[in-house]
């Protein structure tokens, strides 16, 4: 009994990292992209200035 409650602790931590980690990488993506955003319209308004 004891080995199966530490199969099922260690899977649903595998689990959790798992979901953490594509929320984590969501979260950088979008932030990542709204940086390059700013930036491609910081340039843009440069070129037209």
């Amino acid at each position: 009994m004891a080995e199966f409650l530490i199969w099922l602790v260690a899977g649903l931590g595998a689990i959790g990292g798992v979901v953490l980690g594509r929320v984590w990488g969501r979260a950088e993506g979008e932030r990542q992209g709204k940086r390059e955003a700013e930036r491609d319209a910081m340039e843009d308004k440069s070129k037209r200035l």
